[in-house]
């Protein structure tokens, strides 16, 4: 293990609190690995909180039933690890899949934290318009696919990518036509 001797108590970091560089102290490492939540413990307080949440007296068969799949399939899919396959280069890379409590927003980044959402890491669930089995990204994504990984991939596709991609055309035609004056 690498200790800094010039660097102060203060000064060090870990792995878990910065991102970068070796852990450097036994205590660092234990309060890192203290700040993962077991599974248990979130189910604990999602049942907890589904309990002051829904009162199932003003709810009706419908409703009810709604909600206890929604419910399902929060718990089926928050924290599970899944496989992203990155839109330019192809490459795989791993990240956890987080949802947010009123189900709005779907979330994936290395950290696993919701105060980190940007627009790459994270879908506002209203703006998705279809989802679709297999790769449907860039040529590149294609390219490198395998019928195998193919099969297992899901793409989404959701109303800002629409909008991009028709900003971004508006602007080549606006290009070329001040090349041609």
């Amino acid at each position: 293990m690498n200790v800094r001797r010039s660097a102060s108590p203060e000064q060090r970091t870990s792995r878990a609190a910065s991102g970068e560089g070796p852990v450097e102290t036994k205590e660092d490492l234990v309060r890192a690995a203290s700040r993962r939540q077991p599974i248990e413990v979130r189910t604990e307080r999602r049942v907890a909180r589904v309990q002051e949440d829904v009162s199932y007296e003003n709810l009706g068969d419908d409703e009810i039933r709604m909600y206890e799949y929604l419910e399902f399939v929060r718990e089926l899919l928050d924290g599970l690890s899944l496989k992203k396959v990155c839109q330019k280069s192809g490459r795989i890379v791993s990240r956890t899949l987080y949802i947010t409590p009123d189900m709005k927003a779907v979330y994936w980044n290395p950290s696993g934290t919701i105060k980190w959402l940007s627009v790459k890491s994270s879908l506002q669930t209203v703006k998705i318009e279809q989802v679709l089995k297999g790769l449907h990204g860039s040529s590149s994504v294609v390219a490198r696919s395998s019928p195998e990984r193919d099969a297992r991939c899901v793409s989404i596709k959701d109303r800002s990518q629409d909008t991009s991609k028709s900003k971004s055309k508006n602007k080549n035609k606006s290009k070329n036509k001040n090349k041609k004056l």
